[in-house]
Order: C-alpha cells, then sequence, then structure tokens
C-alpha cells in the first residue's frame, strides 16, 4: 500500500510501472493504468501527455542515472574493482530504493521500439562504461581474461536478478559479481596486495 504522502504522479507510475510489468508496454491502456491509480483518464493526461510518457519517465530513471554514475566511475583511478564494485552497489541500492517495478524498462521489446531511440543511447553508455572498468581490470590483472563484453551483460543479469527477487542485496551483489571476475581480495585471498 502507498503511504498517503504519495503525490498522483508518483501513484502513476508506481501503477503503470506494475502494469507494464505484468502486461508488457503495448497490453497496457492508459484507462488501465487510470483505473489502478483511482483517478480518471483526464487526470492522467493532467500529469503524462501518453502512455509513452510514462514509459519514458520510467526509461529516465532505469538508464540516464546509472550510466552517468557509470561513466564517471569508468573515468575514475584506482584499482577497477573498486570502482565496478561501487557501481554494482550503488546500482542495486538505488533501483530497490525505488518504488517501481522496472522490469518493462528493461525488456528489449520496449527500447526497440523507435520512440525510445534516446533509452537505447543512455543503455549502450552503460553498457559502453561496465565494459570498460572490466577491460580496465583485466589490463591491470585484477581480473581474469574474459570477454570483457560478456562480463558486462553477466554483471548486469546479477544486478537484476537482485533486484527482481529481492534476495542478497548489493554488497553481496558486488561481491558475487568481483568473485566471478576472479578478483582475488573478493575471494578473500589473504595476500591479495590490494587487489
Amino acid at each position: 500500500m502507498l503511504a498517503p504522502s504519495t503525490t498522483t504522479r508518483d501513484r502513476i507510475l508506481t501503477e503503470a510501472s506494475r502494469l507494464f510489468g505484468e502486461r508488457g508496454y503495448d497490453g497496457t491502456s492508459t484507462r488501465q493504468i487510470a483505473d489502478a491509480v483511482g483517478i480518471k483518464q483526464p487526470s492522467l493526461f493532467h500529469h503524462f501527455a501518453s502512455k509513452q510518457a510514462i514509459m519514458e519517465a520510467l526509461l529516465d530513471l532505469t538508464y540516464a542515472a546509472p550510466a552517468a554514475v557509470a561513466e564517471r566511475l569508468a573515468r575514475g583511478s584506482g584499482p577497477a574493482a573498486t570502482r565496478l564494485g561501487e557501481y554494482i552497489r550503488w546500482d542495486v541500492d538505488y533501483t530497490l530504493g525505488l518504488p517501481y517495478d522496472l522490469s518493462a524498462a528493461v525488456a528489449g521489446d520496449v527500447l526497440e521500439q523507435p520512440a525510445f531511440e534516446r533509452f537505447r543511447q543512455d543503455r549502450d553508455r552503460l553498457h559502453a562504461a561496465r565494459q570498460r572498468m572490466i577491460e580496465q581490470g583485466i589490463s591491470s590483472g585484477e581480473f581474469v581474461p574474459i570477454d570483457p563484453a560478456y562480463a558486462q551483460q553477466l554483471v548486469a543479469a546479477v544486478s537484476l536478478q537482485t533486484i527482481r527477487l529481492r534476495l542478497g542485496g548489493p554488497e553481496e551483489a558486488a561481491a558475487f559479481v568481483l568473485r566471478g571476475l576472479g578478483h582475488a581480495a573478493a575471494r578473500g585471498d589473504v595476500d591479495a596486495g590490494g587487489r
């Protein structure tokens, strides 16, 4: 149940994200969203001009901030494992803190629609930044040799499953990924030497 102080806009995003997750973006109408919120369609359109505008708000939350954080960390200095771990912890914590079901926002069919091109670019920026951190870790010997594009997808999958299942949390997800990439400190080796 939503807190009484939740705004109508927040309730629209919450219910729309739930419906998009259950029925898909194309299978959800603005009438269904308005009914779920308990408002009339004209009230919904007062807050969002269209169903597309609702999905754009959800996609912005899904990709814009994570891409900016990942890019900042990929440009940073220090061990790649520290920066990648920081990103994973931030991402899981950030997404779990949102009251929205973002599963439809990460579904490929939504992002492939022409109307959402800008968000595909944000997604691609995010993927590229995570991949750069993995490449940096491989180059420095922090991570085992692995296809960085493949490893980047695995990082995304671990974060998504942690969020979807609401099991574990930011620390567990980061430790799991870093162990999987062969990071010595994440394995608990005594003489990890900062790597």
